[in-house]
């Protein structure tokens, strides 16, 4: 039929770099109208089954229904994807008679939704075109369009061009990265947060605000001097609003508002995801892969650690991060308020009740082995100072021992 949407003014859209944002409480229950607008007849409808579970997907599924497009509902990824979902996807996406792609979940969910969708349209398995530095195979086409609905506030995923796919036989994760990938509406919606447990809250929100971090403290946007102000502005945004709202995201889960600035403020976090990694990132690869830390937590673990290394490289910079995070920096030493910024970002983990290195790594001789891991991965490398294998491991020993904790 040609109903006309229902006029909601709780939903805001903007196009940004080509994604279409639409935001706002019940923003999930746009997608109906979204699709039909495209003149869609049956789309591939990718989640997980805890989502299932909790009937996030309700919403979802009823404005499907009301504009009469039907959907294929895949409910199987797991957390970390391996390449064996991605394959049982593309296989389903290949065989059926599909006008687009629709991802709701966390990040793992929209990973593997990015990677499946693509996947149909290319030979071989997806880690041939992992981007490892060896180089590897390239996309010749886009997939389907793809609609991404977070119900985590972590990630970014909705808003990047990366896929991140386990390899079950390497026991590693691959990044696969391309412009192709990119979703193109993204549902913005912060009452699919409101059940997330106080864990995953705390940990999606760090992964977010770790990216935000990083990407105005990288090398590459070190290198230079005054042309990242678009990342820049993002970045810093993301950190004032993520700051200033997870605990009380932690804390008391049902509030919209604060749900609503930690998901925003991780979006904007995707969106400057590209500007480079850090040693939070690289650091925290290796305990995902080792002890199957979950993400965030991984990078969470490391981040106040790898700030208070990198104050003194970037002081201006880490100031600045400091002022975001609520700080009262004036008429401190520089040096001083630079690593205000690991103090108050320590702090923050405190109040959340964030795991700590030491109940996942059981003695200080194992840190070896992950420094040995942690110094390949690309995201050491971007570190505001690509960081050598003996400060790796200071910076694990650091937070193995909790010293800065006190």
């Amino acid at each position: 039929g040609s109903k006309m949407p229902a006029k909601n003014s709780t939903t805001n859209s903007v196009t940004i770099g080509g994604i279409k944002l639409l935001i706002g409480n019940g923003a999930s229950g746009a997608v109906g109208a979204e699709t039909a607008a495209k003149r869609w007849n049956r789309v591939f409808l990718v989640t997980d089954s805890e989502i299932v579970r909790l009937g996030l997907h309700k919403k979802v599924i009823e404005s499907l229904d009301e504009y009469k497009v039907k959907y294929d509902l895949f409910d199987q990824v797991p957390s970390d994807p391996p390449t064996a979902i991605v394959e049982k996807g593309t296989r389903i996406l290949r065989e059926g008679n599909f006008d687009g792609v629709v991802a709701i979940g966390g990040g793992s969910v929209m990973d593997a939704a990015k990677a499946m969708n693509i996947m149909q349209f290319h030979e071989g398995g997806v880690l041939d075109y992992d981007n490892s530095p060896s180089g590897g195979k390239k996309f010749s086409r886009p997939g389907l369009p793809l609609f991404s609905i977070p119900t985590t506030s972590g990630t970014g995923s909705e808003v990047t061009q990366y896929a991140v796919i386990t390899s079950e036989k390497e026991n590693r994760k691959a990044t696969i990265g391309d412009p192709m990938l990119v979703s193109s509406e993204v549902f913005l919606d912060p009452e699919l947060t409101i059940g997330l447990p106080k864990r995953i809250t705390a940990a999606t929100g760090i992964d977010a605000i770790a990216h935000a971090i990083e990407a105005y403290t990288s090398n590459r946007v070190l290198n230079v001097p005054g042309s990242s102000v678009f990342s820049d502005t993002y970045a810093l945004q993301a950190v004032r609003m993520i700051g200033a709202n997870l605990c009380q995201a932690v804390k008391e889960g049902t509030d919209l508002e604060a749900r609503k600035q930690v998901m925003l403020g991780a979006a904007m976090a995707g969106f400057v995801s590209q500007a480079g990694s850090g040693g939070a990132h690289g650091m925290g690869t290796p305990l995902g892969a080792r002890y199957h830390v979950p993400h965030g937590t991984a990078v969470g673990i490391m981040l106040p650690y790898v700030m208070e290394f990198n104050a003194s490289i970037c002081p201006e910079r880490m100031k600045e991060i400091a002022k975001a995070l609520g700080c009262k920096v004036e008429g401190m030493e520089p040096d001083e308020a630079a690593l205000s910024a690991s103090q108050k970002m320590m702090q923050l983990l405190k109040e959340i009740d964030f795991p700590v290195l030491t109940e996942y790594v059981k003695t200080e001789e194992e840190l070896k082995l992950l420094s040995e891991d942690a110094v390949k991965d690309k995201c050491c490398m971007l570190n505001a100072k690509a960081l050598s294998v003996e400060e790796i491991l200071a910076l694990y020993q650091a937070a193995w021992k909790g010293e800065a904790r006190e």
